[in-house]
C-alpha cells in the first residue's frame, strides 16, 4: 500500500474522485422552484426621472428590476431607504448589467432629490429615480403584490412582479436568492404564455 501512496498517479486519481463527488451530488438535485408570478400580467407605467425625461417600464424589459420607494419628506426615512437600497445593490453586485435598481421618489420636489444625489455622490448607471409624487404607482405595485408593507419588489425581464420583500436580514436573503434564480436560470423567467423550462 505504501508503494501506491508514493505514486503521483494515485494522488491524481484520488483528488479527481474527491472533486467529482460534489459534482455528481449536484447533478442529482433538481432545480429550485421558480419564484411565483411568472403567469401574472406585466405591470406598466411611465414616470419622469430626476431630469424630467419620461421613463416607461417597457424600456426596462430584459432587465431584472429591484423596486423600492424613496420618501423625501422625512430625512430619517429617506436615509434609511437610501441606505437599504445601497446595501441590496452591494449584495447583488455579482449580477452585473442584468439588473436595474428603481427608486420611486415621493414626498418632495425633484430639487431635493438632485441635492441628495449630489451630496451622496449617488449617481449610478444602473440606478433610476422616478418621480412618483403622490405614490400612485408604488402603491399600485404594492397592492398588486398583495404586500402593502413591503420594502422591495422584484420585477422580472418581462415586467411581471416576482416577489415582495421586507427589510430584515432574512427578507433580504430571500430577495437575493430570488434575483439569483431569475438571473441564473433563464427557464424560471419564460416569455409570457410559455411554460417554465428546465
Amino acid at each position: 500500500m505504501s508503494r501506491w501512496l508514493s505514486r503521483p498517479l494515485f494522488w491524481v486519481a484520488a483528488m479527481g474522485i474527491l472533486f467529482c463527488v460534489p459534482l455528481v451530488k449536484s447533478l442529482g438535485r433538481g432545480l429550485p422552484p421558480p419564484p411565483p408570478g411568472y403567469d401574472s400580467e406585466p405591470v406598466a407605467f411611465t414616470l419622469p426621472d430626476e431630469r424630467g425625461e419620461e421613463v416607461s417600464l417597457d424600456l426596462l424589459r430584459d432587465y431584472l428590476i429591484v423596486v423600492t420607494d424613496l420618501p423625501l419628506s422625512n430625512a430619517i426615512a429617506r436615509d434609511a431607504a437610501f441606505g437599504g437600497m445601497h446595501a441590496v445593490r452591494k449584495r447583488l453586485r455579482g449580477m452585473g448589467q442584468s439588473i436595474v435598481f428603481l427608486s420611486m421618489v415621493h414626498g418632495g420636489p425633484v430639487s431635493d432629490l438632485i441635492r441628495m444625489l449630489d451630496d451622496k455622490n449617488a449617481h449610478r448607471p444602473q440606478t433610476i429615480y422616478l418621480m412618483d409624487t403622490d405614490r400612485t404607482e408604488i402603491d399600485a405595485l404594492l397592492r398588486q403584490a398583495r404586500a402593502p408593507t413591503a420594502r422591495y419588489l422584484v420585477i422580472d425581464r418581462h415586467g411581471r412582479l416576482r416577489g415582495a420583500f421586507g427589510e430584515d436580514e432574512a427578507a433580504i436573503d430571500k430577495l437575493v436568492y430570488t434575483v439569483g434564480v431569475l438571473g441564473n436560470w433563464a427557464g424560471s423567467d419564460p416569455a409570457p404564455g410559455e411554460p417554465i423550462r428546465d
